[in-house]
């Protein structure tokens, strides 16, 4: 094949892969094993809302899963959860300072959940959000 035949060729390769489908892209938002801490502040007049997110991949909840499913069945029952965030929000409520003004601010929980999603090999990850 001579040389100035080769642009065309190429042309013609690259038009034939720009018709192709494309693949699907699978992503995931954390690495196997990272803690991701997300906080949201909302103000108003006399009040601070904190919303406060962990989001833990497929090996922390893998750690924390004989905490998280007393009855080892794989599913985070509704007492489950409620047992696991009465014993780890207190100590993360611990780790959380709010000041407005150089003024520290009581923070007290609200409301909260705990659920197991699925995540990456057959694994899940946990995510806890607390008000």
């Amino acid at each position: 094949m001579s040389l100035r035949f080769l642009p065309r060729a190429l042309a013609l390769v690259l038009i034939m892969l720009s018709l192709l489908p494309p693949g699907r892209a699978v992503a995931h938002p954390l690495g196997n094993f990272t803690i991701n801490h997300y906080s949201r502040l909302e103000f108003a007049r006399d009040d601070v809302r904190v919303t406060y997110v962990l989001d833990f991949a497929e090996i922390p909840t893998f750690q924390q899963m004989k905490r998280l499913d007393s009855d080892g069945d794989g599913v985070l029952s509704n007492g489950e959860a409620t047992a696991y965030l009465d014993a780890e929000l207190p100590v993360l409520l611990e780790g959380l300072e709010l000041q407005v003004a150089g003024k520290a601010l009581p923070l007290r929980i609200q409301d909260s959940s705990a659920a197991l999603l699925p995540g990456q090999g057959g694994l899940q990850t946990l995510r806890l959000e607390a008000s």
